[in-house]
């Protein structure tokens, strides 16, 4: 279980610009290993999957999926249900046309 309050832990003061710190935040968040890639990673690869699911279901017991059990809030508190399911529907959009023009993929 998680709880989330959108604050800051301490307040944090600039007293002068500090590029490193600024790319050292720029990283955590969106570099190769930072939360946001990681988060669309996953989230990514569960659209990929190809299955009847839509983002915020679970799948059937006893049958095997590639989405998070968790709730998608969980990893981007504030993210919109409706966006995920509009983000899925562009992706599925594209792999559908990307798969009438070159024929199927290969397994």
């Amino acid at each position: 279980m998680y709880f989330h309050v959108q604050r800051l832990i301490t307040d944090i003061e600039q007293d002068e610009p500090d590029p490193a710190a600024a790319n050292a935040l720029q990283e955590g968040l969106g570099g190769q290993f930072g939360e946001m890639r990681t988060m669309m990673q996953y989230l990514f690869q569960a659209m990929n999957f190809r299955t009847e699911l839509s983002a915020n279901e679970q799948a059937p017991e006893g049958v095997p999926s590639t989405i998070a059990p968790e709730r998608f809030e969980e990893f981007s508190p504030g993210l919109d249900p409706e966006l995920l399911k509009l983000i899925q529907t562009t992706a599925e959009m594209e792999l559908d046309e990307i798969t009438s023009f070159y024929g199927p993929t290969a397994k």
